[in-house]
């Protein structure tokens, strides 16, 4: 349940495989989050519904190495959470994908090539 950002760090938790997140999480450094940012990583939707329920997470984002249907289905079963986390899905550059994502209530779609640390500054 996100909670006032005044009195504590963003938290973002990313859903993603073990060789996908150690990219994410520096571009999130980099690039999005101040210093204070708690990141966390978990690797699936089964794992991140319960991850949710017991933290204050302000914005999920997930990655679609994990598939895109999974991810789709975390961003529908978010949605009906008493406080939604916005979603953010971040894969390859392919049209349908972010318009299911979209469509499902995304609330962003960032593609790879945006990711890279060159395009960021």
């Amino acid at each position: 349940m996100p909670s006032t950002l005044s009195s504590r760090s963003l938290s973002v938790v990313v859903v993603s495989d073990p060789f996908e997140y150690p990219r994410l999480r520096n571009l999130l450094q980099y690039a999005w989050l101040p210093d204070t940012a708690d990141v966390q990583r978990v690797r699936s939707s089964r794992e991140a519904l319960p991850f949710l329920d017991d933290h204050d997470i302000d914005v999920i984002l997930v990655s679609v190495t994990t598939g895109l249907e999974d991810a789709l289905a975390l961003l529908r079963q978010t949605r009906g959470m008493a406080e939604p986390v916005p979603v953010i899905i971040t894969g390859a550059e392919d049209g349908r994908r972010s318009v299911d994502a979209f469509r499902t209530g995304a609330a962003d779609f960032v593609t790879r090539d945006s990711l890279s640390s060159a395009r960021l500054r």
